[in-house]
């Protein structure tokens, strides 16, 4: 049967434990979809066959996380291990339009947020603080890291290390500096790609980018990077919907390959839409914007990974007009 692309929907990402192989365990942030209507983003952990290790075996399947949601869109989907061996996810505002469930502003919800976590369990069943009411959450566990930026305010979930994110589909650590990049996705006409810091709020839905959305009060003012008056640190970086048809971003990554040394620590982001990669520097005090690099010639940019070299590659899919899946692509970014 034909795939068709869904609504943010499905497996939506993958993490090795930092010891892996030797610690055997795999991560992975998914959505069930149609198998529960719009029902909650989970983090699962699973652990190698000991009888076939090319395959993960089903039967160890243990939730750590879940999160519940009302819409099926805006899930967010990235985790990853940060350089700290805590495991780090991206979660949308919840889904709709507008941030009309009102995430992007509450500090106490998990949506909207990057959460910072220790996925090991610590034997006090969580689902009451995130997920009460998730079908597939009873008896998840997980254990809120002591030094996450807000442990002990009661204004704030434990688990978030930042807020105001919209859909924070892609994002990666930089492996030379630990900066971590995201590529957040806009409401209909600014994309953005942010720092994230400890305990910073990133605007959404304040902010769309660096522009008032919900407030004309706001302040525009800030730099890259930096805090506005109203405590709103700013994208280093955002593009408009008004060009060459653009309206989502897929962050890719930082590039520490030896095979182009001049590309050393140049960030790589794209549009779904568009098919464009740009790329840009971050020194930490400003970035230089080096625009359009290439293209993936129509082809839709939904995600990217590296290797060990510090290659970056980027991945595409290919739909008609029904989003019936055609075709997917690997690609690895090098010199034109």
């Amino acid at each position: 049967n034909a795939a068709k692309i869904g609504p943010e929907q499905g497996l939506l990402s993958l993490a090795f434990h930092p010891d892996f192989p030797t610690d055997p365990r795999v991560y992975i942030y998914f959505n069930p979809g149609e198998v529960q209507g719009n029902g909650p983003n989970h983090i699962a952990e699973l652990k190698l066959d000991p009888n076939d290790p090319d395959k993960v075996d089903p039967a160890s399947l243990r939730l750590v996380y879940a999160m519940g949601k009302v819409a099926s869109n805006h899930n967010g989907g990235m985790l990853n291990f940060g350089p700290d061996g805590m495991l780090y996810f991206g979660t949308g505002d919840g889904g709709g339009a507008n941030d009309e469930f009102g995430t992007g502003r509450d500090p106490k919800s998990p949506l909207a947020k990057i959460l910072r976590i220790d996925p090991e369990p610590d034997g006090v069943p969580d689902s009451n603080k995130a997920c009460a009411q998730c079908p597939m959450a009873d008896g998840f566990d997980f254990t809120v890291p002591a030094d996450n930026p807000h442990v002990g305010d009661a204004n704030y979930a434990p688990e978030v290390y930042a807020m105001g994110m919209r859909n924070p589909w892609r994002f990666v650590f930089d492996t030379a500096t630990d900066d971590l990049y995201v590529g957040d996705v806009g409401q209909g006409s600014w994309e953005e790609v942010s720092i994230i810091q400890a305990g910073k709020d990133y605007g959404w839905s304040a902010m769309e980018g660096t522009h008032c959305f919900a407030d004309d009060q706001c302040d525009e003012g800030a730099g890259p990077n930096q805090e506005n008056m109203d405590g709103i640190t700013m994208p280093i970086i955002e593009y408009s919907h008004d060009d060459n048809g653009r309206c989502s971003i897929t962050g890719l990554g930082v590039y520490h390959s030896c095979e182009v040394p001049g590309w050393d620590g140049v960030y790589f982001y794209a549009d779904y839409c568009s098919s464009e990669i740009f790329a840009l520097r971050w020194d930490g005090n400003a970035t230089e914007d080096l625009g359009v690099v290439a293209s993936a010639n129509g082809e839709s940019i939904l995600g990217t990974g590296h290797n060990a070299y510090g290659d970056i590659f980027v991945t595409t899919v290919v739909v008609d007009a029904l989003n019936v899946l055609l075709d997917g692509k690997v690609y690895r970014v090098v010199p034109g």
